[in-house]
């Protein structure tokens, strides 16, 4: 049987301090390439920025969607706030309430490491992610990368950084904020063997009981959370 085929990412050169150096190479799945991974953690970093991390199957998704509740019903109460306002003094009405429903929490919420969600040749996010990004009014992402593997600097001091010290990363990012979701360690075992088995990329095809071992060396994309 064919077990499940992914890239490896060697993420050595990414280690900043002692314990971070300890972590072995983490395997990505095909979607994602070394230079996305690159591009990840070269992001320019904005205030508003808001990062879900997580292992995979640990509520991603279920954060996603609370976060996004909150950006657009705290949007909307500012448009209508604005449009109340205009109105008092105007006695006429702006525009509606920026109406920005989504039909997949990805639409304002994208996978951060996939190749899709990147314009390489100009090391920068799709247009679609931007687009989507100002439709919202700020930046949201969710990532299973390691905490070494994210971005850190801002927009200012991002330029800076590279050139003074390329080989270093901050322990703490210069802004933005980054939520990090956890769940029991067994349920998410079970949860990512079901999602790899019934997935187009990557599938799994083997039993559990060789997924588990599997899991625990590290072998699975994302590496092993043990």
């Amino acid at each position: 049987k064919k077990v499940i085929t992914c890239n490896s990412y060697d993420t050595s050169a990414l280690h900043t301090t002692k314990t971070m150096a300890s972590f072995p190479p983490m395997p990505l799945l095909p979607i994602t390439s070394p230079e996305t991974i690159d591009a990840c953690k070269s992001l320019p970093l904005q205030p508003s920025d808001i990062f879900i991390c997580s292992y995979p199957k640990s509520g991603t998704t279920w954060t996603q969607h609370i976060v996004l509740s909150l950006i657009i019903a705290d949007r909307r109460y500012r448009f209508q706030k604005e449009n109340e306002s205009i109105k008092a003094t105007s006695n006429q009405n702006i525009t509606d309430y920026h109406d920005i429903d989504y039909d997949h929490v990805s639409d304002f919420a994208p996978f951060f490491e996939i190749d899709a969600h990147w314009d390489l040749e100009n090391k920068r996010l799709a247009e679609s992610v931007r687009a989507n990004h100002d439709r919202l009014g700020c930046r949201v992402f969710n990532t299973h990368l390691r905490w070494e593997m994210l971005p850190k600097y801002s927009e200012d001091q991002h330029n800076n950084h590279i050139e003074q010290n390329s080989s270093t990363g901050a322990l703490r990012p210069t802004c933005g904020k980054f939520l990090y979701v956890t769940r029991n360690i067994l349920d998410v075992c079970a949860s990512f063997y079901h999602h790899l088995s019934n997935q187009k990329e990557g599938t799994y095809t083997e039993g559990f009981p060789r997924f588990a071992r599997d899991w625990m060396a590290g072998k699975i994309p994302f590496g092993s959370p043990l």
